[in-house]
């Protein structure tokens, strides 16, 4: 994923100046297990999850260098962690009240604030500002749900929005990417538009990927290929 960056590209939190040939990587990051990176909209930090002896905390870096800063200190469980759409403010899932929901922290650090009541999961805030996107939960084929930035009821965007797991889909624009069931013996890659609710299927895959990443103009989709030997991330430019 290059989230607006021709030069960087998102597979790992290991990798922040990667070009797109694989080249002039460098470690960010010496935390441990390490995981679900996500970059800032200014391009300037990311976030993401590790596991430490006491549970799973929720961290951010600058790509200018500086050590990665804690923005969750209690020992339960935070993860799939994504930015608001001005950079103040990183949404995480926690099962801090016993199940998954989604919850807020300032960018950078701060108390946490409950987002949903009724479950959530690996947060992505829409790009107007206006909505928290999340999976209704951890398993396969999650619902996608949505809450307003501000509070308020928390629904279902549709029902024929159902990715294959709570980190192949992404919001971009006007839309949603997804990878999921098509109907056929292959999955597929589709868009889901928020406007009008309707799927336009773009094309069928070999296998269904675990997750999925896109720049914010949808124009070049990243998602993993499990199983492949040789071939594991698959980049595809110019896709719409």
């Amino acid at each position: 994923m290059n989230d607006g960056h021709p030069d960087r590209v998102q597979f790992g939190p290991f990798e922040a100046d990667l070009h797109r040939d694989g080249s002039n990587a460098f470690q960010l990051t010496a935390v441990g297990f390490a995981g679900t990176p996500r970059w800032s909209p200014d391009g300037q930090a990311i976030a993401f999850d590790a596991r430490t002896r006491s549970g799973y905390v929720v961290y951010a870096v600058n790509l200018q260098g500086g050590a990665q800063r804690a923005l969750t200190d209690d020992d339960s469980y935070n993860a799939c962690p994504g930015w608001s759409s001005d950079g103040k403010w990183v949404y995480f899932a926690s099962r801090r009240t016993g199940e998954y929901q989604v919850w807020k922290v300032p960018g950078q650090g701060g108390k946490a604030v409950q987002v949903t009541t009724h479950g959530g999961h690996a947060p992505l805030a829409s790009l107007d500002g206006k909505f928290i996107y999340y999976a209704k939960n951890e398993y396969t084929n999650p619902e996608i749900w949505q809450v307003p930035l501000e509070g308020g009821v928390e629904r279902i965007v549709s029902p024929l929005l159902r990715p294959a797991s709570w980190a192949s889909w992404v919001v971009v624009n006007e839309e949603i990417i997804f990878a999921g069931a098509s109907g056929n013996s292959n999955p597929a890659v589709s868009f889901f538009d928020l406007a009008t609710h309707r799927v336009t299927k773009l094309g069928l895959l070999d296998t269904v990927p675990f997750w999925l990443a896109a720049t914010r103009d949808g124009k070049t989709v990243a998602f993993d290929q499990p199983g492949w030997e040789h071939a594991q991330i698959m980049l595809v430019d110019n896709f719409r």
